[in-house]
């Protein structure tokens, strides 16, 4: 039988698993037979037989013909030329005259912005502020503010701002700055405790 290439099994034999040791067992290996083994293509063991048919081509000439060609000589008469007469038309253009438009301007009137009538005017004045802790004034910070009113600089006279509900007094008149608006009237106390009353 010829080489095919493939490794087919005729026995098989048995093995324990665990030992690789054999049972001395043997069988045909049927195609009907659940542990049949099909033949498997293992070029190593069943190498093929290499072929090389050398072929020494024949090689067939030709020779090859070049045709004598005469040359055919016609003579053909003189042709007379025709004079050919293009006639001149004049055309006379027809103008279409252009209309000129003078555009309309429209003017827009220009807009006088308006200024409000009365810019609130401040006084700005540095004033100590108190705060009323367990029915007493206590002395908190000395800041800015700005009243729209003027305020009575006296000493021991207490003021309040019914904007912040602050209690101050005032110190001294400075100029403008950035400040507290205040909202204080009236001229004063000299019992700042009464003024822990108030209620905003």
């Amino acid at each position: 039988m010829s080489n095919t290439g493939f490794k087919a099994y005729t026995d098989l034999e048995q093995y324990y698993v665990d030992s690789g040791v054999a049972t001395g067992t043997t069988k045909t290996n049927s195609v009907s037979d659940p542990d049949y083994i099909a033949p498997v293509l293992d070029l190593t063991y069943c190498p093929l037989p290499s072929v090389s048919p050398s072929v020494t081509p024949t090689i067939s000439v030709t020779p090859s013909i070049t045709p004598t060609v005469t040359p055919s000589v016609s003579n053909s008469p003189a042709t007379t030329p025709s004079n050919s007469v293009t006639p001149s038309i004049s055309i006379t253009p027809s103008v279409t005259p252009t209309i000129s438009i003078t555009p309309t301007i429209s003017k827009t009137p220009s807009i006088t912005p308006s200024i409000p009538a009365s810019i609130p005017v401040y006084y700005y004045y540095s004033a100590d502020r108190y705060e009323c802790i367990g029915g007493y004034c206590t002395f908190v910070e000395t800041i800015n503010i700005a009243n729209a009113t003027p305020i009575s600089i006296e000493a021991g006279k207490y003021y309040f701002d019914y904007n912040n509900c602050y209690i101050f007094t005032i110190a001294n008149q400075i100029s403008q700055t950035v400040s507290l608006i205040t909202n204080i009237s009236g001229s004063g106390t000299k019992n700042c405790t009464s003024l822990c009353n108030i209620i905003c």
